[in-house]
């Protein structure tokens, strides 16, 4: 139960990082071949991480960490409320 709520409330935030991911492959990919850049370059092979891990560093790191610990806070504080009810 506690996995599943985690992955669901951080459902659209995966969404939205592999949409992110798609859409700067994408973009790369015909900037490279609509200016023939090589793609085996190496300016092009270490610029391409940085800008794709560069925000999910500052951004999406974050989020899903704060959507673990909230998850995990809430079935504390539920298992804490709900103690005297397990306890008989």
């Amino acid at each position: 139960k506690i996995i599943l709520a985690g992955l669901r409330a951080s459902l659209k935030t995966m969404l939205a990082l592999i949409l992110y991911i798609l859409i700067c492959g994408i973009w790369f990919t015909g900037f490279a071949t609509l200016s023939k850049i090589d793609l085996e370059s190496a300016q092009l092979k270490a610029l391409v991480p940085l800008i794709i891990d560069l925000p999910f560093a500052l951004y999406f790191e974050p989020i899903f960490t704060i959507i673990g610990v909230t998850v995990l806070s809430n079935y504390y504080q539920h298992a804490l409320q709900n103690k005297s009810i397990t306890e008989k």
